[in-house]
């Protein structure tokens, strides 16, 4: 054979070592590629899933504050429109003490007045439009 030549055999052990350490780089760069693609795509996941949530809690929070927001103007009308029937009983009870109606015409008119929703044709309470009693 050829092996017998010093040459031969050089080219040849040469040729052995260096596809050896070809394979062992290949092999171990192939599993730590697989292993640090695995754990980036881990992480972009986990950091995806976080953004998620983030703008989830986000929604939940700005709708939560609408809400309140919406109460709490709620809450100023229906004051706004107690002092309004508050005020509508004061004034027929006045007209009633100063003998200008009936009592009992400005207990009715009073009534009517009370029986009125303030909710007139809209979902929030509209207290600009004078309300006729």
């Amino acid at each position: 054979m050829m092996l017998y030549s010093l040459k031969a055999k050089i080219i040849f052990f040469t040729t052995l070592i260096l596809a050896t350490t070809a394979a062992a780089i290949m092999y171990f760069t192939h599993t730590y590629v697989g292993k640090s693609m695995l754990e980036a795509e881990v992480s972009s996941v986990r950091n995806i899933l976080h953004l998620v949530e983030l703008n989830i809690q986000g929604g939940y929070d700005k709708l939560l504050s609408d809400k309140m927001e919406m109460v709490l103007s709620a809450t100023k009308d229906l004051k706004k429109a107690s002092e309004i029937c508050v005020s509508v009983a004061n004034d027929m009870a006045n007209l009633a003490e100063n003998g200008s109606i009936p009592a009992s015409l400005a207990k009715e008119k009073t009534l009517r007045c009370f029986m009125k929703p303030p909710l007139a044709n809209s979902r929030s309470l509209s207290l600009t439009k004078k309300r006729k009693c």
